[in-house]
């Protein structure tokens, strides 16, 4: 009894020593096998560093290196994947730099100055031009310590506030005149953009040009004065043809109001950079008073003329002889282009958006669709032998011109044997 009992113990002391032991060996196989995936795992991270950190140095340097690929399918589609994006974004980088350069060696080839600011007014960008006419060698500065001008700061500080481009001239300690153009923008960091480059010979011409029709025009209106007034004397004697004074006369006229034009044309190239002499003016007296003063021209060809409008008092700070010119030189062109017993009508509403607006619309001969884009420029006629040769052939010209003076919105729109319509937002 006593030795079944001791062989028992033994047998179980055995089995408990077996168990042990095999718990023991499979411990050291799992943990071997987890030092083995841990280590595994360690090299592939380690790789995947180096690989990204080969590649990065790559890109800094501007080199493009194959990929090394290992043994692991993984860790290769990995390192694939990275060399695609970091090839993705090396390309743009190289694109960027190439875009740098090209907008670096235009602004510095450009003849205008250019002065890109801050929202707090200092330069964030200058090119050389710009350094070189306004005296000053590196950006960051106030811009009233870069351009110190207060008529150029006035016009600075009222364009910013308006949001509106702004043209002017400003004239330099040097004498040199300069053509400045300041453009707000909607951009995050810029606030506007200046442009600026030295007009001084164009402006000089110019005044030689206009001093030249003055002068012009007084020595011809003189003895053309002369001739319509022996016209009118020699309207009296009977024994005259008067068929050939009277068109004495009008060819006189004519000439006068040719020179009327060209004058007051010259007058209007010289001011398109500097407006004076403004006023707060009452458009729709102003209009009214042109319509009542041509109502005898159109009546004299059988023409309908009304003007259409609220009435509601509105005034424009603009130069009263300007607008004057501008509103008489439409409505006239559509009398003297408007069959008999035709229409002209004058309106002046606001439009959509509040601005006021105004229409002078006739049912005369039309204009066709490929000459509209010329019929604003100067002597331009359509067809000379089927127009009225009346004209001087600046009336439009005149009106472009007042419209680019005080930056009004120029629009016409015809049809043949219809019609056109001439919109001006003011």
């Amino acid at each position: 009894m006593v030795n079944a009992t001791t062989t028992f113990t033994f047998y179980l002391s055995a089995a408990i020593i077996a168990g042990i032991a095999v718990g023991v060996l499979a411990g050291v196989v799992l943990i071997g096998a987890a030092v083995t995936a841990i280590v595994q795992l360690s090299f592939r991270y380690n790789r995947l560093k180096s690989a990204i950190r080969e590649k990065l140095h790559d890109l800094n340097a501007g080199k493009e290196a194959p990929v090394i690929l290992t043994k692991s399918d993984e860790l290769n589609k990995i390192l694939l994947e990275i060399d695609e994006l970091a090839s993705a974004l090396n390309n743009n980088i190289k694109k960027n730099a190439i875009q740098k350069e090209n907008l670096a060696t235009i602004l510095e080839n450009t003849q205008f100055a250019i002065i890109a600011l801050n929202k707090d007014k200092t330069v964030r960008v200058s090119n050389s031009t710009a350094k070189k006419l306004f005296k000053f060698n590196y950006d960051y500065r106030p811009i009233g310590e870069v351009v110190r001008d207060l008529e150029f700061n006035s016009k600075l500080k009222e364009c910013l506030t308006s949001r509106v481009d702004t043209v002017f001239d400003m004239t330099t300690h040097n004498g040199d005149i300069l053509e400045v153009k300041i453009i707000p923008t909607n951009a995050e960091k810029i606030d506007c953009i200046i442009t600026a480059q030295v007009v001084t010979k164009t402006r000089n011409l110019l005044k030689e040009k206009q001093d030249f029709f003055v002068n012009a025009s007084h020595e011809l209106n003189t003895p053309l004065t002369s001739v319509m007034g022996y016209c009118e004397l020699l309207k009296k004697e009977k024994k005259y043809n008067a068929k050939f004074i009277e068109e004495i006369f009008s060819q006189s006229q004519r000439m006068h109001s040719l020179i009327s034009d060209m004058l007051s044309l010259s007058k209007l190239e010289g001011t398109e950079q500097s407006i004076a002499s403004q006023e707060n003016v009452e458009i729709y007296a102003l209009v009214g008073g042109v319509v009542n003063g041509l109502m005898p021209k159109a009546s004299d060809k059988k023409i309908k003329l009304k003007l259409e409008s609220s009435g509601k008092e509105q005034f424009l700070n603009a130069e009263k002889e300007k607008l004057t010119a501008l509103v008489s030189n439409l409505v006239d062109n559509a009398i003297k282009y408007t069959k008999s017993s035709g229409e002209v009508v004058v309106s002046l509403n606001s439009d959509d958006n509040g601005a006021l607006k105004l229409t002078v619309a006739d049912t005369g001969i039309g204009i066709p669709q490929e000459h509209l884009s010329r019929i604003f420029e100067r002597f331009y006629r359509v067809d000379p032998s089927r127009h009225d040769s009346s004209g001087t052939g600046l009336g439009l010209a005149i009106v472009k011109h007042i419209c680019n003076l005080y930056s009004y919105k120029l629009d016409i729109k015809s049809t043949v044997s219809k019609g056109t319509e001439i919109e001006i937002i003011f």
